[in-house]
């Protein structure tokens, strides 16, 4: 048991412990999304059909695993940050930033994507920004209270997969612009991502957030192989980058969400809540029905999360 008195030492442990809790789990959404490919390669193998039921229940299963390891890596980093050894920025509280800058950090997930585009096709599509303030003054910069590393995360997801599609879709002319535009209501903050990369069907718009349906799956195993073994971060990978950053976006209440025009282009939408007390974390409720769910594979969607108010 931890001492209700701890000294300097018991102290240095538990941070130690964190350490090492942290790391140990670093990999675990590449790991779980090695396994869940590894599954459907089998049962293509084996002629197999993923049936709706197992599909829904590795969802199920695959939400409540990634959000419950968001919100324990928030918990430590936060301890880190503010009592360890982590250096945290002056303006910060732990690795929150109360004046989060949306544009700026729209701008660092770009230029990191851009970098990688430039790695694989030598050449990368240019950007368009702008910004909407209807809570302040129009030309006031959009800040809120966020966790600026969350936000990168799913920019740069988004950034990765508009500039694979434009620049592939360039070899048949010209490059396109990247357009985004950040807006500020007193409710929300959006962030909307456009492209002219051709677009996606209608009918597949559902399948971009499922676990089990990634470009990998659709390239085979060889496409597969090749990200786990790669020594830099690819483009396309193992198909967990939309499905994770929603769930990022839906942890403080906000959401992700995707409409295409298809043969034209597609429209990416990141919501968030304006007001800090609006936005409680949401993490999954276990209660017998979970169990039940895994069991049954059911397709009927459980709400058993904290925070379902919209």
């Amino acid at each position: 048991a931890f001492p209700d008195n701890p000294s300097d030492e018991d102290l240095e442990s538990f941070d130690e412990a964190l350490l090492n809790i942290r790391l140990r789990h670093a990999d675990t959404e590449q790991k779980m999304a090695e396994a869940v490919m590894d599954m459907k390669l089998e049962l293509i193998d084996q002629k197999l059909e993923v049936d709706n039921g197992l599909e829904t229940a590795v969802h199920y299963f695959l939400d409540r695993l990634y959000i419950t390891k968001i919100s324990v890596r928030m918990l430590i980093n936060q301890h880190l940050y503010v009592h360890g050894a982590n250096l945290a920025n002056p303006s910060h509280v732990g690795q929150i930033d109360s004046h989060c800058d949306v544009m700026a950090v729209v701008m660092e997930a770009y230029s990191r994507a851009a970098r990688l585009c430039d790695q694989q096709y030598g050449t990368h599509p240019e950007i368009k920004l702008v910004s909407s303030n209807r809570a302040e003054a129009s030309d006031d910069p959009i800040l809120f209270s966020y966790v600026p590393s969350h936000l990168h995360h799913m920019c740069f997801e988004i950034f990765k997969n508009s500039m694979r599609a434009t620049v592939e879709k360039s070899k048949e002319g010209e490059m396109s612009n990247l357009e985004v535009m950040v807006s500020k209501t007193d409710a929300d903050i959006t962030i909307k991502l456009s492209d002219l990369a051709g677009g996606i069907p209608r009918s597949q718009i559902s399948n971009l957030f499922k676990y089990m349906y990634t470009t990998a799956g659709r390239v085979g195993k060889a496409h597969a192989d090749a990200v786990k073994s790669s020594s830099t971060l690819p483009l396309s990978g193992l198909g967990y980058g939309l499905p994770l950053s929603r769930l990022y976006a839906r942890y403080f209440q906000g959401d992700l969400d995707i409409s295409s025009v298809h043969g034209v282009g597609t429209d990416c939408f990141i919501y968030f809540r304006s007001m800090q007390q609006k936005a409680p974390e949401q993490i999954p409720v276990f209660s017998k029905s979970t169990s039940k769910t895994y069991r049954e594979k059911t397709i009927v969607w459980q709400e058993d999360w904290t925070g379902q108010e919209r």
